[in-house]
């Protein structure tokens, strides 16, 4: 739930991201970040981590939200 909450700070970011870079590198960048925050929720070692990595994934998946309409 609280990834959720975080994704509306991406949408926020999106379009701040898509102004400076363009709609390309912004998605490319949030691959690049989903991808990493997953590689550290995938091999968290304790539940703070775990919540870190899925906490910071929210992000990526904002922008997302934000993009495919555009």
């Amino acid at each position: 739930m609280l990834t959720f909450a975080i994704a509306f700070f991406g949408v926020l970011l999106n379009g701040i991201l898509v102004d400076r870079f363009g709609q390309k590198r912004t998605l490319l960048g949030a691959l690049v970040a989903l991808s990493s925050f997953i590689f550290i929720t995938f091999f968290a070692p304790n539940i703070g981590v775990l919540t870190a990595g899925q906490v910071l994934a929210g992000l990526p998946w904002g922008v997302f939200a934000t993009t495919a309409p555009a």
